[in-house]
């Protein structure tokens, strides 16, 4: 295995700063473009419906996929920790 990444329980993999950065900064740009959103509008916390939808799948991909936490996400989607959660569990609700 890398140094730079380590397996702790079955299939969490645990990356290094830097490409943690670089995977969430990816995940981001790649929604982006699909969803056919402004990063920019994604990060200044904009309220419009399909940003915030946009970013509620973002979160939960990174969350549930790459096993990143809410207080890692947050910031870099432009809302707070308590955002993401209340967004995740309305879309879990559904």
């Amino acid at each position: 295995m890398p140094r730079q990444a380590r397996l702790d329980a079955p299939g969490t993999l645990h990356l290094s700063e830097s490409k943690l950065k670089r995977k969430v900064e990816r995940c981001i740009e790649e929604a982006c473009k699909k969803e056919n959103i402004n990063i920019k509008e994604l990060r200044a916390g904009s309220r419009r419906r399909h940003v915030s939808q946009a970013r509620s799948r973002i979160a939960s991909e990174l969350l549930e996929v790459c096993g990143i936490p809410l207080a890692d996400i947050a910031p870099k989607v432009g809302v707070s920790t308590s955002a993401i959660s209340k967004s995740l569990r309305k879309v879990r609700e559904y």
